[in-house]
């Protein structure tokens, strides 16, 4: 007996935690009801519940009303857990924390422009820390990816290639970076514009088997579905010093700093999880905004700390040894970042298991709300607009600079950032009650990451300014739920 029916659109929502499905560009003839399937074709017997052919709904004529509901359920069935294990986006350094910046060194005024490259090659989060890549979802990937024109074997080959997926990201940035005083007192700027890429990433031997695989399908391999790019201002900080000390060798400033939100912030599609279309046109444009909130979530670059203002204190130090010919610079900061509301992927708690899903009866009215609730507590995490407050920012540097010619400066030190757990504060939804939400598995952990950085200065002194260029560097050598990252940067500068 054959019947009548397209299961390729059940590949885009089963296999959601692998975003990299978004980019299998898939025509609309794909979801007409126009092709013949047989559940024969299937090998496992595990996965297709023969007696489902007996069902008084399933005619051989094709599917009534309620066959999206059967397939729906069929294949539901066969998730024993929530595949998402969190839905915490991946966390990389803001750039106002990124370069180290030694301005207790100013008489009267200074300007610095910083051109730099960060990369982190590796972030906080892939693939394999979001889902639960057990053996039933692995093998009923495999089985919906042979209903895709693709073979048993080439289904085998190309699940574990996208589980080698991590997410990286680059930015190139203009960080301005300004200070002028007065008697005692200094006033400081930093803001940038930035250009910011998110991606997912496999090597060009994964993609190019791949595109094999899809090559004389009608379905194509699509890269920019993978990458994301933003660029606009950063955010702002602002800095009011006073020189407590200033002696001969010895210089000690303290002060406060402010954080200004002057990026962009990240939103997702407004996707309402709350019930489930019936509808093909309706049921394609819900799956597919599922799909930008999650890939979004995931991929979308931060250009600041995504509209949370911030305010702290610091303190700066210059130490000159040897006749100035070697100085000892440090920086200690506390930022306390205040609530903002941000948009977050959160999964509902389950309450909802396969085996009772698989219970209730096709004929049931209960049964679109119960496949709801189970898609929206295992499946797709939806999005809500909550109030977080982050996690206080501390950050500390130590740096060695030793002048040689009292024209060249070359310096080697230590960058420590600690970023403290955040907390969800509200959820901005009266209809939805917190304690059915998976909170703490949205909310980011507590951050720490160590670099060493060295620059070398090249100094022009004047009568009444002086000009600085410089070449610098860092690099993570340890870190915890935060990526690893690099910078290369080019300082251009100049001193009243």
């Amino acid at each position: 007996m054959q019947i009548k029916f397209d299961l390729k659109f059940l590949t885009i929502l089963l296999t959601s935690f692998f975003i990299f499905f978004s980019s299998i560009n898939i025509n609309a003839s794909s979801f007409d009801f126009d092709d013949e399937f047989t559940f024969e074709d299937y090998d496992d017997d595990l996965y297709i519940d023969d007696s489902i052919l007996d069902d008084p709904y399933l005619l051989d004529e094709g599917l009534r009303a309620n066959d999206f509901l059967v397939i729906l359920k069929t294949v539901l069935k066969q998730i024993e857990e929530p595949i998402w294990q969190h839905t915490k986006p991946p966390k990389g350094r803001d750039v106002l924390y990124l370069i180290p910046h030694k301005f207790t060194a100013i008489k009267y005024g200074r300007l610095d422009l910083n051109l730099l490259y960060n990369q982190t090659h590796k972030m906080n989060v892939t693939l394999r820390d979001l889902v639960n890549l057990d053996s039933k979802v692995m093998d009923l990937l495999k089985l919906l990816l042979q209903n895709q024109n693709i073979t048993s074997e080439q289904a085998s080959q190309l699940v574990p290639l996208f589980t080698k997926a991590i997410i990286q990201e680059r930015k190139g940035a203009a960080l301005l970076q300004a200070g002028v005083s007065y008697k005692y007192f200094n006033i400081q700027l930093h803001t940038s514009f930035q250009a910011s890429e998110r991606n997912f990433w496999i090597s060009k031997r994964d993609q190019q088997i791949i595109e094999d695989m899809f090559e004389g399908e009608d379905q194509t391999f699509d890269r920019k579905e993978l990458y994301k790019i933003k660029y606009g201002l950063g955010d702002t900080r602002l800095k009011l010093g006073l020189n407590t000390l200033n002696t001969g060798g010895f210089q000690f400033d303290v002060g406060f700093e402010g954080i200004l939100p002057t990026a962009q912030k990240q939103e997702l599609p407004n996707v309402d999880n709350s019930y489930l279309p019936y509808d093909e046109p309706s049921l394609k444009k819900w799956m597919i905004e599922n799909l930008r909130a999650i890939r979004d979530n995931l991929i979308n670059p931060q250009l600041g700390n995504n509209g949370h203002f911030g305010f702290g204190f610091f303190i700066e130090s210059k130490i000159d040894l040897f006749h100035e010919s070697l100085k000892l610079w440090n920086r200690f900061s506390i930022d306390n970042i205040f609530e903002a509301n941000e948009d977050r992927l959160i999964l509902f708690k389950q309450t909802i298991t396969n085996k009772e899903l698989a219970k209730i009866p096709i004929d049931d009215p209960e049964l679109p709300n119960a496949i709801s609730r189970f898609i929206r507590e295992n499946v797709f995490p939806p999005p809500f607009n909550v109030t977080i407050k982050p996690g206080s920012i501390l950050s500390f540097i130590t740096n060695f600079s030793f002048n040689i010619n009292k024209k060249w400066l070359w310096g080697v030190g230590y960058d420590l950032y600690i970023q403290d757990t955040e907390d969800i504060k509200k959820i901005n939804d009266t209809k939805v009650n917190p304690y059915e939400l998976r909170i703490e598995d949205a909310q980011m952990p507590r951050a720490i990451q160590h670099k060493i950085f060295s620059e070398t200065n090249y100094s022009i002194k004047k009568k009444n300014y002086d000009l600085i260029v410089g070449l610098g560097a860092d690099m993570t050598f340890s870190s915890r739920n935060i990526g690893r990252d690099w910078t290369v940067y080019l300082r251009i500068g100049a001193g009243f």
